[in-house]
């Protein structure tokens, strides 16, 4: 528990402060250093859709995003990496809530869907999203 608790106060600091531990939904994107283009198309969908249908909470910082490099050596990305099991492209939907945490894994999804049908990725990452306003 103690491991949780300091990767979470971490996780706030590294998104802009400690009260963002609070309640909020974050959203990681893994990839590596060299990216292909269904690598490219998760990230760039799951921009596209937070900036447009939740430009509000981004404002907020109610949701945040983060591309990691699972090839990284810098401390923060490490720790997230071996927190999640990150060895390649990776999409999560994390709803904080507290001291209380959801993991939403839609790397299938998204690799499967990325660029052949992105309207699909987009409805299941607004799907896990939308469940933490609820």
């Amino acid at each position: 528990m103690k491991k949780y608790t300091f990767v979470i106060l971490l996780l706030g600091f590294f998104i802009g402060g400690f009260a963002q531990t609070q309640k909020y939904v974050e959203i990681i994107y893994f990839h590596g250093t060299i990216r292909c283009s269904k690598c490219q198309a998760i990230e760039k969908t799951t921009i596209e859709l937070i900036g447009s249908d939740y430009k509000k909470e981004v404002e907020s910082k109610s949701i945040v995003f983060h591309s990691v490099n699972c090839e990284s050596t810098k401390a923060e990305d490490s720790t997230l990496v071996a927190q999640y099991e990150a060895d390649g492209p990776k999409l999560m939907v994390i709803h904080h809530n507290g001291e209380n945490f959801t993991n939403y894994d839609l790397s299938e999804v998204a690799l499967t869907y990325a660029i052949t049908h992105p309207a699909k990725l987009r409805n299941e990452l607004k799907n896990k999203i939308d469940l933490f306003f609820r």
